[in-house]
């Protein structure tokens, strides 16, 4: 799992330079969608691309299965 330019119109793997990745956002990752939206990015406002992820089970790079699940998180500071 790396990060990367999602709105690069030719996004790459930082570490090997690979041009095949795949964002979360992307169905074939995850098996089971859930109930809940956890985070939803419109970059370009409403009539752009929107990267939404849910609180399903994704596929893990670690362990191969799909039991990545993406929770609400939040700041907090002084």
């Amino acid at each position: 799992m790396v990060t990367c330019n999602a709105l690069s119109s030719s996004p790459k793997c930082p570490e090997c330079k690979s041009k095949n990745v795949i964002a979360y956002n992307d169905p074939i990752l995850c098996a089971d969608k859930g109930s809940e939206d956890v985070v939803d990015w419109s970059p370009k406002g409403p009539d752009g691309p929107c990267y939404s992820l849910n609180n399903g089970k994704y596929y893990c790079p670690s362990c191969h299965q799909h039991t990545l699940v993406f929770e609400r998180g939040g700041m907090m500071w002084d």
